[in-house]
């Protein structure tokens, strides 16, 4: 009776230990999956981020506002600067008219902070240009508007023009672009109320 209790007692704790091997493979087992689904966990993350990435960035070229010296450099200046009076004039006016409307493309003024739009063009007008610039600009800023105005009324009018100062493909392109008039029409009408209330 003894003998029989003493295998049975053997073939017991052999069972049991035997039991504790298979508890390593489960483990490398689990370690898989947990790996997998930490794998699994942290690439959601990631493309959440790059889309929130992508956004952003979309979102910043939307709305982005002229600062008050990109106003003065690419806008103020490029009008202030055209010739009277010299040969070649209107193929120069031709060559601002189509900077500045790649330049209010660039902004895509017409989904800007139009509050800091005027700031910053106010700030432009008083601060930095001085009387002679603020001069000149005034005086060519007309011939410019009356160009565009033409340009988007009957392009062939202006075509020869276009063509003769080398800018005629680029004006085209700008003008076939979705709401690149808009964002003319904002330039222009902020400048012509600049310092008014926008009320």
């Amino acid at each position: 009776m003894k003998r029989f209790m003493a295998i049975l007692l053997i073939s017991l704790m052999t069972l049991s230990v035997l039991a504790g091997c298979d508890r390593p493979l489960n483990k490398e087992v689990n370690d898989g999956r947990e790996q997998l689904t930490t794998t699994a966990a942290s690439a959601k993350p990631t493309t959440t981020t790059e889309k929130k990435t992508t956004k952003a960035s979309a979102t910043n070229k939307i709305f982005s506002t002229p600062s008050t010296q990109d106003l003065v450099k690419g806008y103020f200046s490029v009008i202030g600067n055209i010739p009277k009076g010299t040969a070649g004039a209107s193929l120069k006016l031709a060559e601002a008219a189509v900077e500045v409307f790649r330049f209010a493309q660039d902004y895509n003024l017409a989904g800007c902070d139009i509050s800091a739009l005027r700031d910053n063009m106010l700030n432009a007008w008083q601060k930095v240009l001085d009387e002679e610039e603020r001069a000149n600009f005034d005086e060519n800023f007309m011939d410019v508007v009356t160009f565009m105005d033409s340009a988007k009324a009957d392009p062939a009018a202006v075509a020869a023009q276009l063509e003769d100062a080398g800018v005629k493909d680029e004006f085209e392109k700008l003008a076939n672009t979705a709401g690149a008039w808009d964002n003319w029409d904002t330039l222009k009408s902020n400048t012509l109320t600049m310092g008014n209330s926008e009320e």
